[in-house]
């Protein structure tokens, strides 16, 4: 298989924030810099590294992820008494108790716009793309644009902007290949919603097989979903516009729920259906 050579690279650092900050030490930073240098090393982008930082959330978002976060506080106060009670039954059983692991990090409200830990992560960007500007050869012809929690919006939706900006540039190259990384679904859609050809998602997912826990990526060719987009809806006899039915699509997707709006109650998703091709 020929291999896809990138233009630009964009990061929903979020994500990756949640995901190296459980722990409060100090090889957090140097797992976070490692973490970003391996996803810069698998796409080898040639000309920008776009790393977006979710900033202030629009209403909608905001009311949803309150609602969300009272779920979540609930359910862990009910699983902290369950684990209490059940450390008292083994203890009185005679059974040895091991102390449970504690993740100083996992309140997401530590993680929000306007918090002196989102403060440090900026700083920690800044100087992580400082660094590696002045050391690494391979960012030498690189631009870089970081994007951090101070700028209103959502990382996904920051980077999207960005890219509709290019497009409607008099000198933007249409034959430029975007990759984004990150694993919300969302992706896909925004992605399609784009009407950009050349985009690919990057996602990580668990090894199923071996006895050692494994990460793995693939990456998610947005041209080859538009084709089967096509393929699937296409009426014979009937002359259509792809984008539009692109756009369709979207809409009738949204009808089930996404971040910003409530799932109408009448329609759920019966049926998964793989509709778009994965390479590794």
């Amino acid at each position: 298989e020929e291999e896809i050579i990138y233009d630009n690279l964009y990061l929903d650092m979020n994500e990756i924030i949640h995901k190296c900050f459980r722990l409060n030490n100090g090889l957090v930073y140097n797992w976070f810099f490692a973490y970003l240098d391996r996803l810069f090393r698998i796409v080898r982008p040639r000309r920008l590294l776009y790393l977006a930082v979710d900033g202030v959330a629009p209403m909608s978002k905001m009311t949803k992820l309150r609602q969300t976060y009272f779920k979540t506080a609930k359910y862990r106060a009910d699983s902290e008494a369950e684990a209490i009670l059940l450390t008292e039954i083994f203890r009185a059983q005679g059974k040895e108790v091991m102390p449970r692991d504690t993740y100083e990090l996992e309140n997401p409200v530590v993680k929000m716009p306007g918090t002196e830990f989102m403060e440090k992560i900026s700083a920690a960007l800044e100087y992580f793309i400082r660094e590696r500007l002045n050391t690494d050869p391979e960012w030498k012809d690189i631009k870089v644009i970081l994007s951090d929690a101070n700028v209103p919006g959502e990382g996904e939706h920051k980077i999207m902007s960005f890219i509709r900006a290019q497009r409607s540039m008099e000198n933007y190259d249409p034959n430029t290949r975007h990759c984004l990384h990150g694993h919300d679904a969302d992706l896909i859609m925004l992605a399609l919603a784009s009407h950009e050809v050349h985009i690919s998602i990057l996602r990580e997912f668990d090894n199923p097989n071996g006895r050692i826990p494994a990460r793995f990526y693939q990456f998610v060719d947005i041209w080859i979903l538009r084709e089967y987009l096509e393929l699937e809806m296409k009426t014979p006899g009937c002359k259509q516009d792809t984008e539009r039915l692109i756009d369709d699509f979207i809409f009738i997707c949204f009808l089930t729920g996404n971040d910003f709006i409530p799932q109408i109650p009448s329609l759920e998703i019966n049926e998964v259906r793989i509709l778009y091709v994965v390479r590794f």
